[in-house]
């Protein structure tokens, strides 16, 4: 189980398809039917770091399978301050904006809120998994860090700009540390414990992605995602420490983001999340909206790899 578990995990963090039909899931087991959504469509935000300690914006844009046919709605003043915090900018990026406008015409239709899949990008290789939930007055973004800042720099200022372009009165769903940063804090206390088994691996299966000195020293146990996609090639005795290693990988934004989302919309909320249970309410949450026997119907996970979809 705990094999099947992480290669979930992994799967989650590193193929697009899968995440989002997750997400899909958790909006359509909404008990109330009360949540609509753009499924199978993300909305990058990308930023840098500024010698303010801040984030500026560089661009935003979208991922989506498929066309993605929406009526231009931004107004002329709308997209001026659109491109004022993200210059970059280009039609695919305005064309994003009309999507979150045309999606506000469903709090109209009896909806009360409508999901948005949130990825961030800070200029690495590594993104980070987030949500908004748009409200006919309102709407509020969540991250899985809590603390809407990374490496010392905020950019909760830059989401708060962007989104009050679209509505009234914008929201964070918390101020404090989030569930991410706690998972950080105590891998951090604990890396001597792992730090050696993590660095054999490391030199041995030389990963492709590397991560910076600085994200080394944000979470010491970053690496541990990048040996999942090398686990192909290891011996079994290896793969096996590799997939405990997931106990210490604090690169599950995806997975805590479903089950803060599912918390959201269920009455029948889970427990709050420990460290050590993440993978277990995953795959509650997975069982009660339908979607655990379906992936392993579909045999999504093999026993070396994990198929995105």
């Amino acid at each position: 189980m705990l094999e099947v578990q992480a290669k979930t995990l992994y799967g989650l963090i590193s193929c697009r398809n899968m995440s989002d039909m997750l997400f899909k899931h958790i909006v359509l087991s909404d008990p109330k039917r009360e949540t609509a959504a753009c499924y199978n469509f993300d909305l990058n935000i990308h930023m840098t770091k500024s010698e303010n300690k801040k984030y500026r914006g560089i661009m935003i844009d979208y991922s989506h399978d498929g066309p993605l046919d929406v009526p231009n709605l931004i107004t002329a003043e709308q997209k001026r301050q659109l491109l004022e915090l993200f210059p970059s900018t280009n039609n695919k990026g305005i064309k994003a904006a009309n999507v979150l406008l045309y999606m506000r015409h469903y709090l109209s239709s009896g909806y009360s809120r409508v999901f948005v899949s949130l990825v961030f990008n800070y200029g690495t290789f590594v993104n980070h998994q987030g949500f908004a939930l748009l409200e006919k007055s309102r709407i509020t973004y969540y991250e899985p860090y809590g603390t809407y800042s990374k490496h010392g720099h905020d950019y909760k200022h830059l989401l708060d700009k962007f989104f009050s372009i679209f509505a009234p009165n914008v929201s964070s769903f918390h101020s404090s540390p989030g569930v991410q940063t706690l998972l950080v804090q105590k891998n951090n206390k604990e890396w001597p414990i792992y730090k050696d088994t993590i660095r054999e691996l490391v030199a041995k299966y030389k990963p492709r992605e590397k991560f910076s000195r600085e994200d080394l020293e944000f979470d010491h146990s970053s690496e541990t995602v990048t040996l999942f996609g090398e686990v192909h090639k290891m011996t079994p005795e290896d793969a096996a420490e590799t997939w405990k290693l997931m106990n210490v990988c604090s690169k599950l934004c995806v997975s805590i983001s479903a089950i803060e989302l599912y918390n959201i919309l269920h009455a029948d909320k889970l427990e709050s999340i420990s460290s050590r249970s993440i993978a277990d309410k995953l795959f509650i949450i997975l069982k009660k909206v339908k979607l655990y026997k379906y992936m392993m119907s579909r045999k999504l996970i093999t026993e070396n790899v994990l198929v995105c979809l």
